[in-house]
């Protein structure tokens, strides 16, 4: 347990193998209150802990580091911004297996990405939520690059064929477009098309996404869609961040490089049922619905304004369906 207390620049924490990076900008507003003087910050690393000894850290294999701020006794389950979490590997084999494949996982399931420093061995994520936190080697793992001015898409995990798109990525309102064929078949999706409504279908992992050429819906908007699919040189092209998080893949920019990855599990548990519309189940063989893309088509038969809570249930049971009264 680590005392800290207010300050003007971040600090940066190191207990048993884990190092915690604090910016300013959240130190700045977890010290933001009525008698400052009197907040305290509480931060809590619990140790890595293992069993494999020396062995390789292979499928099955974790490692787990909980990180906790307090403010006054008060859990703070989400920063400001990012802070940076460093855990050495140390006593784990690594020149034989991919280190892509090793991500960092939160308690909820979310894909955190995070990469293997190969000069150190050191695990290195950013997250903006506290909790417990997994890292783990996952076999089915994918890690797409991409590159602004290339047109290759290349798995940095060796879990897809590298993929070499005939149309560049274009950047339209500050939302990179790719060709929707090539972006489906790295990511192992399923792709329809209606000519004649001029739709687009993408079926992956149990979920299924319409949307026709340079329309936006009120309910695609409502889920994160802000920039339509269109024709590009003779080219159906997407964008690519709002196609990958809505089928859960995490989507990071670097600006220094203008490139972008792509982080997903390509063997989720979730399998394809005949609910309509964004339906799936679970591993018990329970059916569910995605309630978000629910949510939108109840508002906007309503007339309703399009936002929803960031913090909305995703999934609700077929039972539950009823309420909305479509």
């Amino acid at each position: 347990m680590i005392h800290l207390i207010e300050q003007n620049e971040g600090v940066v924490i190191e207990e048993d193998g884990v190092t915690l990076i604090i910016p300013n900008e959240i130190l700045t507003a977890l010290f933001n209150a009525e008698n400052p003087e009197s907040v305290a910050v509480e931060v809590n690393i619990t140790p890595v802990i293992h069993e494999y000894g020396n062995e390789e850290l292979t499928a099955g294999q974790k490692l787990t580091v909980e990180v906790i701020i307090t403010v006054g006794g008060e859990v703070i389950q989400e920063t400001a911004a990012p802070f940076t979490v460093s855990v050495s590997l140390d006593g784990f084999d690594l020149e034989d297996i991919n280190t892509y494949r090793i991500v960092a996982i939160a308690e909820d399931g979310t894909v955190l990405g995070g990469r293997v420093d190969s000069a150190t061995g050191v695990f290195i994520f950013e997250t903006a939520t506290t909790g417990e936190f997994t890292i783990a080697y996952v076999e089915t793992l994918k890690r797409l690059s991409i590159q602004l001015d290339s047109p290759i898409i290349h798995d940095l995990a060796d879990n897809a064929e590298t993929q070499v798109m005939d149309v560049l990525p274009v950047i339209q309102d500050g939302r990179t477009l790719i060709p929707v064929r090539f972006i489906a078949e790295a990511l192992g999706a399923t792709v329809g098309w209606n000519g004649d409504t001029s739709e687009v279908t993408i079926i992956l992992g149990g979920r299924n996404l319409t949307f026709a050429i340079g329309e936006i819906t009120p309910q695609l908007y409502a889920l994160g869609m802000d920039v339509p699919a269109q024709i590009i040189d003779d080219r159906t092209m997407v964008p690519l961040r709002f196609i990958s998080e809505f089928f859960g893949a995490l989507v990071e920019w670097d600006e220094d490089t203008r490139g972008i990855e792509i982080v997903w599990d390509s063997a989720p548990p979730q399998t394809q049922n005949t609910a309509p519309g964004h339906g799936m189940t679970n591993a018990a063989g329970e059916a569910y619905i995605d309630r978000r893309a629910i949510e939108a088509i109840y508002r906007a038969s309503r007339g309703l304004p399009p936002e929803l809570p960031d913090d909305m249930d995703r999934l609700l049971t077929l039972e539950e369906l009823d309420e909305f009264e479509l």
